[in-house]
């Protein structure tokens, strides 16, 4: 069935998607806001921080089904996160989603990916890309992208 309408392929994919609990790490409230208020609004449990050591202790203590991980904070950057859950041998427990203004390079992605993370989506964040991940993250499929 081809479907020409955007909101219609949304909707069906709305439908699909389990309630997932998601950790966002963002040290800019300008970006995590808009993207809980549309995660809660399809009925997930979102949680977000914007300094990455406490990010790194809410994964640790909460457990999450989806981490959205920005790579570039200050202080604790996402990078330093990944190190200290691969450091403890506890990185690939949850999904991380690489959130980057920056174009990753495969390379950097490759070793992101041998280290555990899932796959990457590009700032700005688009909502329709968020919910196809979500969905390809609950089939357990993994895609790298770079979208944005």
């Amino acid at each position: 069935m081809f479907v020409q309408n955007k909101t219609a392929i949304l909707d069906i994919l709305y439908n699909l998607i389990k309630n997932v609990k998601i950790l966002h790490i963002e040290d800019n409230e300008n970006i995590s806001e808009p993207i809980g208020m549309f995660l809660e609004s399809k009925g997930h449990e979102y949680e977000t921080t914007t300094d990455g050591k406490k990010g790194l202790q809410l994964i640790r203590k909460n457990g999450y089904d989806l981490v959205l991980l920005d790579l570039a904070m200050p202080n604790f950057s996402g990078r330093d996160v990944i190190s200290a859950l691969e450091s403890d041998g506890s990185l690939g427990k949850e999904k991380i989603v690489i959130l980057t203004a920056s174009v990753l390079t495969g390379e950097e992605m490759k070793e992101l990916r041998e280290m555990g993370v899932h796959s990457s989506l590009g700032k700005p964040i688009i909502h329709s890309d968020l919910l196809a991940k979500l969905k390809l993250i609950e089939t357990d499929h993994t895609v790298v992208t770079n979208i944005g």
